[in-house]
């Protein structure tokens, strides 16, 4: 991906926890806090899930071309 393509990734995965912090720090509690805590805590593990899970879909796809430059690697070290 373009390093312009992965800043919006990055601002759109953490958009969720941060109009949630905005929203709620006009009325600062801790239930409001924990609020906040939770919403950041479900949105990372969303982000972790899925940034993992296409990972390993990009990873499978060029599977055959890694395979086959390690290879071309390993037959110069004969």
């Amino acid at each position: 991906m373009f390093p312009l393509t992965q800043v919006v990734v990055s601002l759109v995965t953490v958009l969720p926890s941060v109009l949630m912090l905005f929203f709620l720090l006009r009325i600062i509690t801790p239930l409001t806090m924990g609020a906040v805590i939770a919403v950041a805590l479900v949105n990372g593990l969303v982000v972790l899930l899925g940034g993992s899970w296409l990972g390993g879909k990009l990873l499978d796809a060029r599977m055959p071309k890694i395979l086959a430059t390690l290879d071309d690697f390993a037959s110069l070290q004969q």
